[in-house]
């Protein structure tokens, strides 16, 4: 279950949420490298982040396109609006999410928030034409079940996107995700618990992020590996945060332990332990930010040290600078109908690479995907 392609995405380096950190304040040896997400998801042809969101954009358009050929069935319409729906807030609000569980700076917000804002108006597409729908009552209990996941979803990742959302919206949010912490689909249920930990997280209730994150050597779904590490690096964030600056480099070691033994790819293991070590360089500034007068000098001295041996052995080299990225927020449970975007020799250009598909599950010997999707008929 890899995703090889990556998209390149330049952010600032920020010790919150769109906060840049300051260097030449005593501490510019603690601070992080400028650091940027991994390149690796870039399809064929793109080069940049303005062409990846081009390419991403035309691929919604190409997964709307069967609309007017579809009039008069309002069960394959509805499917055809939530498959844009899972697609725009799957892969089109990703980058934004990777970068909000790195601490980078997010750039122009307003680009994510109107994503959102299609989801929003495609989701109500589909209840429209969900109301007309005359299928046998599984396939609409079907549809009906995957246009209020992805409702859920999209009302948590504006609460997490959105700066100015209130408290009460950003707990909404994480409420909201709670039905789909027991999901029976592939993906869905640590992809819902790794987003309700980063709303707890931002709200005045950040002691519930702890109680839904899973402690660093739990049992790792392999079907959602790259929200199980994202979820370990977060749970060291919020022990960071509570000044546990000793704990989480230990926890930060066993994370850096886990992703070699349970990444297969040799470009994932290096992009994961580099998003561990730059946890780490935050834990640095920290701990001599609070230490005590007697104890900074030496404190600084250790972790000056620490940063200097982390920027030899992990931040070197021409691709030192790419974090992990989540390949999707969550899986695609409404299958798009195939299409040719761009891709190379007829391929479709929208297929993750070496035997992943969009929903990032592993396929079974005959090519299907493990978990069930609803496909537009």
């Amino acid at each position: 279950m890899k995703n090889k392609g990556l998209l390149i995405a330049v952010f600032c380096i920020g010790t919150g949420v769109g906060e840049v950190q300051a260097v030449g304040d005593g501490f510019a040896k603690l601070s992080r490298p400028m650091l940027q997400l991994s390149d690796r998801v870039y399809p064929d042809g793109v080069a940049d982040e303005a062409t990846y969101r081009a390419w991403l954009a035309n691929r919604r358009r190409e997964i709307l396109d069967p609309v007017g050929g579809a009039a008069g069935d309002s069960c394959r319409l509805a499917s055809i609006h939530l498959a844009a729906v899972n697609w725009m807030l799957s892969r089109e609000t990703e980058p934004f999410v990777s970068a909000y569980l790195h601490d980078l700076e997010l750039g122009d917000r307003s680009v994510a928030l109107r994503i959102l804002s299609a989801a929003e108006e495609q989701l109500s597409l589909a209840a429209a034409s969900l109301d007309g729908c005359e299928e046998d009552d599984e396939v609409l209990t079907e549809l009906e079940d995957a246009s209020e996941t992805l409702s859920a979803f999209g009302e948590a990742i504006r609460g997490l996107l959105d700066e100015h959302a209130d408290q009460e919206a950003v707990r909404d949010g994480a409420l909201s995700l709670s039905l789909h912490l027991e999901s029976s689909i592939d993906g869905v249920p640590m992809a819902a618990k790794l987003l309700q930990a980063c709303l707890f997280a931002k709200s005045d209730r950040k002691d519930l992020a702890l109680r839904v994150l899973p402690k660093i050597g739990a049992d790792v779904s392999e079907d959602a590996l790259y929200h199980e590490y994202f979820s370990r690096l977060l749970r060291c964030r919020q022990i960071l945060n509570r000044g546990g600056h000793a704990a989480v480099w230990s926890l930060l070691l066993l994370c850096e332990e886990l992703a070699i033994d349970r990444f297969d790819d040799e470009g994932d293991q290096a992009e994961a332990v580099r998003s561990a070590s730059a946890i780490k360089i935050d834990a640095c500034r920290s701990w001599v930010e609070s230490s005590s007068e007697d104890q900074r000098e030496a404190t600084l001295a250790w972790c000056e040290s620490a940063v200097s041996k982390l920027s030899r052995d992990v931040f070197a080299g021409d691709t030192s600078d790419r974090l992990l990225r989540l390949p999707f927020v969550l899986p695609i449970i409404v299958d798009p109908i195939p299409v040719t975007v761009g891709g190379k020799d007829g391929e479709n250009s929208d297929s993750p690479p070496e035997g992943m598909d969009n929903s990032g599950d592993e396929k079974t010997a005959d090519g299907e995907p493990e978990n069930q999707v609803i496909e537009p008929k």
